[in-house]
């Protein structure tokens, strides 16, 4: 099953807790809110359909503190109409979020900072190589004291953008459905008098979604990721499963 968009709410801002507008997620199997925050630490999500959000955090290490908060339910979340999602603990906050259906699980994520105030005109999440094929690559940025409006490159498509005015903020919220295993590590655009921070989560699709080097096998959590599982060792376990698969008899 390959990986769509089903829904996405628009940005709403003040001092926490913020609740974003009603979306209808029926389908989706993937929640992500997300927001640029004054917040020296994680925040958290809750929403109004009682799920429970695991959550990613990059801090631009500034004295301002400003920084991106993502959270992700993923899976088998409870969705449908009239849902919204609401920030919790924490203090100046740009809330959205964003609906995907096709997703099956978490994959990993990466992030970076420019704490400075002055620097380079531009900032990289860094690289992820997906753990399979068709991942859907999800990116937050967040700047304060930017005049610029913020831009991403490697075909993301921009969910949300909030345009900084000067001495204001920027904010850009957007993903890529990938289409193969190609590492990924957009670029994004900024201005060189912000502080900024940025974060890059990956999900992997559901079966079928593409990319396994053994169709119908399941790897054992989080091997993909573990260096201790080496091809050989991938490969055994494979073949084991399929000495151990009953036999159908097709006979008619």
């Amino acid at each position: 099953m390959s990986i769509a968009l089903v829904s996405s709410a628009g940005f709403v801002s003040g001092y926490s807790p913020q609740t974003t507008g009603a979306i209808d997620t029926t389908g989706a199997t993937l929640l992500v809110p997300a927001c640029g925050s004054y917040q020296t630490n994680a925040g958290t999500w809750s929403d109004s359909k009682g799920n429970t959000f695991s959550v990613l955090f990059s801090p631009s290490g500034s004295a301002d503190d400003d920084n991106v908060i993502l959270g992700y339910s993923v899976g088998s979340p409870t969705v449908g109409s009239g849902h919204t999602f609401t920030d919790v603990s924490c203090i100046y906050t740009f809330d959205s979020a964003l609906a995907f259906s096709g997703v099956a699980a978490f994959d990993t994520y990466t992030r970076n900072a420019n704490k400075t105030g002055s620097g380079p005109s531009s900032i990289q999440p860094g690289s992820i190589t997906p753990a399979q094929a068709d991942e859907v690559f999800i990116v937050i940025a967040y700047q304060i004291y930017g005049s610029v409006a913020l831009a991403i490159d490697s075909g993301f498509t921009v969910a949300y953008r909030i345009d900084g005015s000067p001495g204001g903020s920027s904010l850009i919220f957007a993903y890529l459905i990938a289409s193969g295993s190609s590492s990924v590590n957009p670029t994004i655009t900024i201005d060189t008098t912000g502080h900024v921070a940025v974060l890059m989560a990956a999900f992997t699709p559901s079966s079928g979604g593409g990319g396994s080097k053994y169709p119908g096998y399941q790897a054992p959590f989080g091997w993909h990721r573990n260096k201790e599982f080496s091809s050989s060792f991938k490969e055994k376990l494979f073949r084991e499963q399929v000495k151990n698969a009953p036999i159908l008899n097709c006979a008619a």
